[in-house]
């Protein structure tokens, strides 16, 4: 048997603990089929009880079909089996709205030998890398809703040549990684390699994300009878060298005269005596460096002892000088001194005798000596080791620090390029450096702490955030609100309002004064309430447990009408030509009270088909209705029925408590966010314009802005924030 080529199949799956929907990826072989492989890459973005159904009935199908088709052609046979696929989850689809079939997207692939057919639905991207290039082989300029009757509407078909390897993503994937970076690792590397290194980029993307990737490359496979082969070689060569063995001392001594033996053993002598000395300088060296080092540092505490002993004994030599002159002129004097220098004398001349007559031990003496330089030199060696040591983990740490403060460089110039996709790859992969360098060397704390700010900065230019700074409140409310939740701010014509229905308060926000008015509504028949929405210039609907009160700010009066409203399970509301919309996700119906006369009429089913609303959080009205979801995306609705939907532009999604806001005279939405203390500023197009971010923003509960759009009002807890949206 001899080398064959075959295709090599790898998959991983990352899948987030925050992320939504399903994602499936399988292979399929039959034995009586080794070349034919089938490849299902499904992801369905809506988590629904039929996902598992659907992928369960695909796989089945394409199974039994593809292998078991009577069809003269490979592609034929699958296309076959698609067909017949798509008849058993027809049904499931059929039942299923419109715009949950866009969030299905799925690649079945064909693999028979040399040639491949894939079959894509949705936003599924098959990159195919051939001699230093990618290309996506799927990419279309536009990409309709699949039909639920025939899904499978296109087969693109090819052959693999030998190195050549195709590489499967969701689109979730190329918000992370470039094309350029695909490419490389599926060039360089087998499959199973080139996903663990391209999910090890994707390990740090948000919660909410989830990665599908595959990865199949043609290419020779080494066989079992390759190892065989090259045994079988190494033991024919043992074979032969046994079987021409080397003469011993004793035949060359038949054919050499005793004369040459000597004059050849002279050099080698020689040799080997020169070789044994080197070996034992080399042992010697350590112990030779060792003891050169403790001398040094025995001279160096020499002459710091005899400059200390100089500094001392200067003053004391000119005291001595003194002292002699005055002994010498005084008598008395004299025979003091004189007395101690013959007392002195007795002393030492005592110690002397003493020592004598002690006789110690020579051998303890040279024992105790020998020990103490054996731990001076054990110190001496033990301190060189220790700053040899420190010195390679600085030149260590400062090569890290290097390499890092490059890739930070080059993610900069990414990002002046307009290449973000790059940006962030290269971000990711110096968050995994610096975090190894601060396990393995963690004192360079100030070093990091610079790196993760310039870093923290590129990120906030990637993602177009603005910090707000010094954001101090214009108004403090006082008394302060009992229940946050029954608080919040409106606008009437180009007034604003505040309101507290806990208190029954409402007060007009008074900017050039940094005030609040509190209008006198305690005679007018004001009660407790939950929420008020502005429904003209000069009226606000408040609503309560079974009623709304409509109240006149400008004529100061109150009417109360029957109204179904229950505080503990009612969604948002919203306000648009004085009529309000609310949304209800048990029955997918958006709910209209039109403006009748005095008062409202009962409510009203404004969407005339169906639409799944189980995940929508927020409402806005300006002429269109708007609904935000739980993943952030804003699903637009006109006339009664389903217009658009705008994906979530910024790289992770809104929390659960997020608010959506626009006004009629804009063309921007914002999204509050308070968990992620931040305001989101979106184009009605879908851009991401910018990302506010302060502190304050974490207790935000309403936010408004002017007509102009120049600056936001913003309510959170007891205070009212008042800034330009200009940097």
């Amino acid at each position: 048997m001899k080398k064959q080529l075959t295709n090599i199949i790898a998959s991983q799956i990352l899948k987030k603990q925050a992320s939504s929907g399903s994602l499936d990826i399988s292979e399929i072989r039959d034995d009586n089929h080794p070349g034919k492989a089938i490849l299902m890459f499904v992801e369905i973005e809506a988590s629904d009880r039929d996902n598992e159904k659907i992928i369960t009935a695909m796989k089945k199908e394409l199974s039994d079909q593809f292998f078991n088709a009577p069809a003269q052609t490979d592609e034929y046979a699958f296309e076959n089996a698609l067909a017949k696929a798509n008849l058993q989850v027809k049904d499931i689809l059929l039942a299923k709205p419109k715009n949950w079939l866009q969030r299905i997207h799925i690649a079945a692939v064909a693999l028979c030998d040399d040639e491949i057919h894939i079959a894509p639905i949705g936003n599924v991207h098959a990159f195919l890398v051939h001699n230093q290039k990618v290309s996506d082989v799927l990419a279309t300029e536009s990409k309709s809703a699949p039909n639920p009757v025939k899904i499978f509407t296109n087969i693109v078909s090819g052959k693999l040549s030998s190195g050549n390897a195709i590489v499967l993503t969701n689109e979730a994937v190329l918000d992370y990684l470039s094309e350029e970076r695909i490419r490389k690792c599926a060039h360089e590397n087998e499959p199973k390699e080139a996903l663990e290194k391209l999910c090890e980029l994707l390990a740090r993307a948000p919660e909410n994300k989830q990665f599908g990737l595959v990865a199949v490359k043609r290419t020779f496979q080494t066989q079992e009878y390759e190892n065989l082969q090259d045994k079988t070689i190494l033991k024919h060569k043992t074979q032969k060298k046994e079987s021409a063995p080397l003469l011993d001392e004793k035949e060359y001594e038949k054919i050499l005269p005793q004369s040459a033996y000597q004059e050849l053993d002279q050099p080698i002598a020689q040799q080997k005596r020169a070789q044994k000395y080197l070996e034992y300088l080399k042992k010697l060296t350590p112990y030779a460096q060792a003891v050169m080092s403790f001398i040094l540092s025995l001279l160096l505490k020499l002459l710091e002892k005899t400059q200390k002993l100089i500094a001392r004994t200067g003053p004391m030599l000119s005291r001595v000088g003194k002292t002699i002159l005055i002994t010498a002129q005084n008598q008395k004097a004299r025979a003091y001194h004189i007395a101690k220098i013959k007392s002195a004398i007795s002393a030492i001349a005592s110690k002397i005798s003493n020592i004598q007559n002690l006789r110690p031990n020579k051998k303890t003496i040279s024992g105790a000596g020998i020990f103490l330089l054996i731990i001076v030199f054990a110190i001496s060696i033990a301190t060189r080791a220790r700053d040899n040591q420190t010195e390679e983990t600085s030149t260590n740490t400062q090569e890290i620090i290097f390499t890092i403060e490059n890739k930070v460089n080059e993610a900069e110039a990414a990002m002046i390029y307009g290449n973000k996709a790059g940006a962030l790859t290269l971000i990711i992969e110096t968050e995994a450096l610096l975090s190894k360098a601060e396990k393995e060397y963690p004192n360079n704390t100030e070093n990091y702490r610079a790196i993760r700010d310039m870093i923290e900065k590129i990120k906030m230019r990637a993602e177009k955030k603005r910090a707000i700074e010094n954001l101090k409140p214009i108004i403090s409310i006082i008394p302060e609100p009992i229940r946050s939740k029954e608080t919040g701010i409106a606008s009437l014509g180009s007034a604003f309002i505040y309101y507290d229905g806990a208190q029954e308060r409402i007060a007009k926000i008074d900017l050039e004064n940094d005030l609040l008015l509190s209008l006198p509504l305690e005679n007018q028949g004001i009660e407790s309430f939950n929420i008020a929405l502005p429904l003209s210039d000069n009226t606000l609907a408040a609503l309560k447990q079974d009623a709304v009160l409509i109240i006149n700010a400008g004529e100061e009066t109150i009417s109360k009408q029957v109204f179904s409203f229950n505080p503990s399970s009612a969604a948002p509301f919203a306000s648009y030509g004085k009529n309000l919309y609310s949304f209800d996700i048990d029955k997918n119906q958006i709910t209209r009270y039109s403006r009748a006369g005095a008062g409202f009429t009962a409510a009203q089913n404004w969407l005339t088909q169906e639409y799944e609303l189980s995940t929508i959080i927020d409402i806005s009205v300006d002429g269109f209705i708007y609904l935000l979801d739980t993943q952030g995306n804003v699903h637009t609705f006109l006339n009664g029925k389903f217009r658009s939907r705008l994906t979530w532009p910024a790289s992770d999604a809104p929390s659960d408590n997020a608010r959506l806001y626009t006004r009629e005279e804009i063309d921007t939405f914002y999204v509050l966010d308070p968990k992620n203390s931040r305001i989101v500023r979106i184009s009605k197009q879908g851009e991401l314009i910018e990302q506010l971010i302060s502190d304050e923003f974490s207790k935000a509960t309403n936010m408004l802005t002017d007509a102009e759009e120049k600056n936001i009002l913003l309510l959170a807890d007891d205070k009212i924030f008042f800034f330009p949206l200009a940097e």
